[in-house]
């Protein structure tokens, strides 16, 4: 039996086999291109919609005037308070 017949079916059996390697290869990274994509986007809509739910500058203002004004009326009371324990 001659040599050049089994060479040329052996590297036919390794280019198919390094072929398919190579498709399998380039898949997985299509496949992660793809989930690569879809996941920027989904990061971007959650940037959005946390962004949208931070408290707004006027109403953080509004609320700490509101609460500045009950904690100093709670003071004057209590000064009120020790004054008159003081007159006393």
């Amino acid at each position: 039996m001659e040599l050049q017949p089994i060479l040329n079916f052996s590297f036919a059996i390794a280019g198919a086999l390094f072929g398919w390697l190579m498709k399998l290869g380039y898949d997985s990274i299509q496949r992660l291109q793809t989930d690569s994509r879809q996941l920027a986007i989904d990061i971007q809509a959650i940037e959005l919609l946390v962004a949208g739910q931070y408290i707004k500058r006027d109403d953080m203002e509004r609320y700490i005037d509101k609460q500045t004004s009950l904690l100093m009326g709670r003071f004057d009371h209590l000064e009120k308070k020790l004054e008159g324990k003081a007159d006393k």
